[in-house]
């Protein structure tokens, strides 16, 4: 799309609403880290509230009918191929002349909406994952998902510190400080 929107509307599912609250819901650290990253707001949907999301919901039902329906016969050998006939039905939806109206979907988006986009970030979302870790006597976390070491200031040996690592770097914190 070229740019990020300012508020994200999601479903309450499990992989996003860690608790769901009609007044203060509680979203799931990796959406909430995705949400900062982009600069985005997040609202999600009450429970069981389909109302409140009509429009997305109807568009998920002509996505369906106009874009998978049509692909469900065919055999795909690669998620390349099957990513570019997707993105061709995709194209073919979005350029169809809507009903009583005089313009497309694209057309529309691109008219209306576009503009309305804030700019992307320079550097692409990576997710972060979080550990708790204590400081061995040696001066060094082990981070068992990529079995390596990484050294922390000897002053740290003994105290547990946070971990927040991605697959481009890791960053330690003590006492709400980064450390190393």
């Amino acid at each position: 799309l070229g740019g990020a929107p300012l508020i994200l509307v999601t479903d309450n599912l499990k992989s996003a609403i860690t608790k769901a609250n009609r007044y203060e819901p509680e979203v799931t650290r990796a959406l909430e880290d995705f949400c900062n990253h982009y600069n985005i707001t997040i609202i999600p949907t009450r429970a069981a509230k389909p109302k409140d999301k009509a429009l997305a919901e109807n568009q998920v039902k002509m996505a369906y009918s106009r874009v998978y329906a049509k692909l469900r016969n065919q055999q795909f050998f690669g998620l390349h191929t099957l990513n570019q006939a997707i993105g061709g039905k995709n194209k073919d939806h979005n350029q169809t002349r809507m009903q009583q109206k005089p313009y497309c979907r694209e057309e529309r988006f691109l008219a209306n909406e576009k503009q309305l986009l804030q700019p992307l970030p320079k550097k692409p979302y990576e997710i972060k994952y979080y550990r708790e870790l204590k400081v061995a006597k040696n001066n060094h976390i082990h981070l068992t998902c990529d079995k390596h070491y990484y050294s922390v200031p000897y002053p740290w040996i003994g105290e547990r510190v946070k971990v927040i690592y991605t697959r481009s770097m890791v960053r330690i914190y003590a006492r709400g400080k980064m450390i190393a």
